[in-house]
């Protein structure tokens, strides 16, 4: 939902444009344009498209266009061939002497260091509406986490403010074989005008690092003092996104341009479709779930088809979640128990919704054979109970247990009944980084295992 600064930037926006296109089409767009960016696309492709050269999407603002984004053939190593001569080092003209080189193809590509937080600087080319930041990586999810942002800096000074995390998208990711466009949407719109100045920042920590879109650029001194200093800027030991930047403390002597945009989405979405996924855990013993999902804590894995805590002799906390988020902030999670282990053991299961990838904000139906409580967790395992009752059963195979939410109210069932939460303080955080979906497993050195779960769902619900 767009905020009041930046529904202030819609009208100023609209304002502009209205001279240039029928105005009572501008109004209906702008009442649409809290329920979904796609209607402002509508309303002035005319006037915004970039030609394809630029980007793939005629809707975005880039850092270069993504046309010299392209492989380049460059020598391979030389192997050097003489025959005759006179046995003294020179090479006679009788003699015969020949050189093979050979080219390899070097994909536009540029490791990104550890805790390097990169700043690409991109200027608003005309009034619009920014919903979607995107970069190009090579595929790999190997680090521990990636990090992207929106910066608006001043061109005199340099100096920078954060105006939209996106936090930890490792999850959001596209992996695979070869070279991928990656995008990130923002759950509200953010009003740009013609001349403002951005940067993208990308900060990837631990792991195996990635490789980012980016080619050769000349490192070269500025001949007036305004900002940016260079088309790729960047700043070491960072570990998470900083809120404001300094001018004076990037560094311009990377080589390199990254290729980045800022723009909005050029398919429509339907902001009412609903995503269901289901898990039954059918497949053999391993000590993971597969490659959809993000997993966290103490070991854990499958066991005669079910989910469970795999840690010996250790206490603590796992949790999972998929890779993949749901459409809206309207979620349900289910959990059945299985019996691989006992139901009534005494440590707690869990289903998990609204949760960031990283698990930094998420709430949770902590089943245990005592308790049955509603709880946010603010990063992974450091949890605070909202709601609780006394337990009126014994946990049992076969049962069981969901959590849904709808606005601000979480509602947990169990069988026989139901209670609730009602998070008026905005704990849990909404929107499109916040939509994954999971559940949780526990293990202590003095009462074993949690219940192992038989099948688990998340899914949308309207």
């Amino acid at each position: 939902m767009s905020s009041p600064v930046n529904q202030a930037a819609a009208q100023l926006i609209f304002g502009t444009l209205a001279s240039k296109l029928d105005v009572e089409s501008t109004q209906a767009n702008v009442s649409t344009v809290e329920k979904s960016v796609v209607t402002v696309v509508d309303a002035i492709n005319s006037m915004s498209a970039q030609p394809f050269w630029v980007s793939p999407n005629p809707f975005e603002d880039v850092s270069f266009p993504v046309n010299d984004l392209k492989p380049v053939t460059v020598p391979a190593a030389n192997t050097g061939v003489s025959n005759g001569g006179d046995g003294d080092g020179s090479i006679p003209s009788s003699g015969n002497h020949s050189h093979t080189i050979g080219t390899v193809t070097q994909q536009p590509l540029m490791t990104a260091a550890t805790g390097r937080l990169y700043l690409v600087p991109i200027q608003t080319a005309q009034d619009r509406m920014y919903s979607t930041l995107g970069f190009v990586t090579n595929g790999t999810a190997a680090m521990t986490s990636f990090h992207t942002g929106i910066y608006q800096f001043d061109r005199t000074t340099g100096n920078a403010n954060l105006v939209y995390s996106f936090g930890n998208v490792k999850g959001n990711l596209l992996t695979g074989s070869g070279i991928f466009h990656q995008r990130m949407i923002t759950s509200y719109d953010l009003g740009a005008l013609k001349g403002d100045c951005y940067y993208v920042g990308l900060l990837s920590i631990g792991g195996t690092q990635p490789q980012l879109g980016a080619i050769p650029s000349v490192v070269a001194t500025r001949a007036d003092s305004l900002h940016p200093k260079a088309q790729t800027l960047y700043i070491d030991g960072q570990s998470s996104l900083p809120s404001t930047i300094s001018g004076s403390s990037v560094q311009s002597n990377l080589g390199y341009q990254v290729w980045t945009c800022l723009g909005q989405p050029t398919e429509a979405y339907d902001p009412a479709a609903q995503f269901s996924y289901t898990e039954t855990f059918e497949r053999p013993d391993s000590t993971n779930y597969g490659a959809s999902y993000i997993t966290r804590g103490t070991a854990q894995g499958i066991r005669s088809g079910e989910a469970t805590s795999t840690a010996v002799l250790s206490y603590g906390q796992a949790g999972s979640l998929r890779i993949s988020p749901t459409n809206t902030d309207k979620q349900r999670v289910g959990i059945t128990l299985g019996d691989y282990r006992v139901a009534d053991s005494q440590t707690g299961v869990r289903a998990i919704l609204r949760a960031r990838s990283d698990y930094s904000t998420y709430a949770c139906f902590r089943v245990h054979p005592d308790t049955l409580s509603i709880r946010s967790g603010a990063g992974f395992g450091n949890e605070t109970v909202r709601a609780s009752i006394q337990n009126p059963g014994i946990p049992t195979s076969g049962e069981e247990y969901v959590l849904e939410v709808d606005g601000n109210v979480f509602t947990a069932y169990y069988p026989g009944g139901n209670f609730s939460w009602t998070d008026s303080g905005g704990i849990v955080p909404t929107g499109t980084q916040c939509r994954y979906v999971g559940w949780g497993l526990d293990n202590t050195l003095l009462y074993g295992y949690s219940a192992s779960i038989e099948s688990w769902y998340g899914r949308d619900w309207l």
